[in-house]
């Protein structure tokens, strides 16, 4: 019964230090602090009148802090104050609506005052911004201004914000298909198109730019583009350089023996053994050499003519390796029988086709 006794008085202790420390968090000016830490208690259920007199308090406090700013913005003159108004008021609410159950009377009704005006204030900002758009809209439609149908977009996507209606997504795609630059990637390679394949498999990869007013094609013909970008590659320069060198090695292996003594006794020694062999090795350098010229040909006044090439090469070494004598005198490194896979002409094209396509989307995309 004592011990029972004891844990119940560690227990009050506890919480009374709590409702201690909540108290001076509001005697100190802390009214974040202190509304969270009395939420908490009053969350888990230890928390009494006193934790709920703390967290009204506290929220009287934060209201008080805020809502001066929050008016002076919403009778702003522009959308942005009205927009600073909005979040002000959203940030109150958030603070009311974890502790619906605890609010005084008072604090309940701020609650529903409060977010009834932002849903008034939501209401206004979404007909203004689209307004907004639907001017810019008419704009575009009427000169066929790009600007100003990305001007459109962006109105009606911070409209949906306030209010995401389907009215606001068939306004949203129609400015988007104003909005757009359409840009048409051709490549050309003058040969037989034996790596046909290899380029259009990372080319083709434009299409699958994310890019908000962009829309990229691969060899298609789109009579609306605004700009073409033609790629045309020089033929694939190969080289491959074969040449056979040989190389001696020696090294002092230990070897085991066995003496026997004249009384018929055995004992085993290590010596070292000099032993040698030759090396053998067949390279092969394979290379490739590219070019290629990039012209950027402007369809509309949205694209901008321009002129450039490309240029890459790379190496690739393949040993095979033969080996005559003791292979105990052999450097590990060549315990194998090559360095690695040969390679092959598309291959090398695999590697130069990625690393273009990696700084072409990078400088143009």
């Amino acid at each position: 019964m004592k011990r029972f006794l004891y844990f119940g008085l560690i227990a009050l202790s506890l919480f009374m230090m709590q409702c201690s420390s909540s108290q001076k968090l509001l005697s100190d000016g802390n009214y974040e602090k202190a509304y969270k830490v009395s939420l908490k208690e009053l969350k888990k259920g230890k928390g009494n009148a006193k934790a709920s007199e703390i967290l009204n308090a506290s929220l009287d406090k934060i209201y008080d802090e805020k809502i001066e700013s929050i008016l002076e913005s919403e009778n702003g003159e522009t959308l942005d104050d009205g927009v600073a108004a909005y979040n002000g008021y959203q940030e109150l609410v958030s603070k009311y609506e974890p502790a619906l159950k605890y609010l005084s009377v008072e604090n309940n009704e701020r609650y529903t005052s409060t977010l009834s005006r932002k849903e008034n204030l939501g209401l206004e900002l979404y007909e203004d911004y689209k307004k907004h758009g639907l001017t810019a809209l008419q704009i575009s439609k009427e000169n066929g201004n790009r600007q100003a149908g990305r001007k459109a977009y962006e109105n009606f996507e911070k409209a949906q914000q306030y209010n995401p209606s389907s009215e606001i997504n068939d306004l949203l795609d129609e400015a988007y298909e104003l909005a757009i630059t359409i840009i048409v990637v051709e490549t050309s390679a003058p040969y037989n198109g034996s790596y046909d394949f290899d380029i259009e498999r990372e080319f083709k990869r434009v299409e699958n730019v994310d890019s908000k007013f962009q829309k990229f094609f691969f060899e298609r013909n789109q009579s609306d583009a605004d700009c073409i970008i033609q790629i045309t590659f020089e033929p694939f320069d190969f080289q491959s350089d074969f040449r056979t060198y040989s190389r001696n090695f020696s090294a002092d292996v230990p070897v085991e023996r066995t003496i026997t003594n004249a009384s018929g006794e055995t004992t085993t020694v290590t010596d070292t053994e000099r032993v040698s062999c030759i090396l053998n090795t067949e390279r092969t350098i394979s290379q490739l050499a590219i070019y290629a010229d990039i012209s950027i040909i402007a369809q509309t006044d949205y694209c901008k003519s321009s002129r450039d090439t490309y240029r890459d090469f790379h190496e690739e070494v393949f040993e095979e390796y033969r080996v005559s004598g003791d292979r105990r005198a052999l450097p590990s490194q060549y315990n194998t029988n090559s360095n690695g896979s040969r390679i092959r002409d598309s291959d090398l094209v695999t590697i130069v086709m990625r690393r273009f396509y990696s700084a072409f989307s990078r400088d143009y995309l």
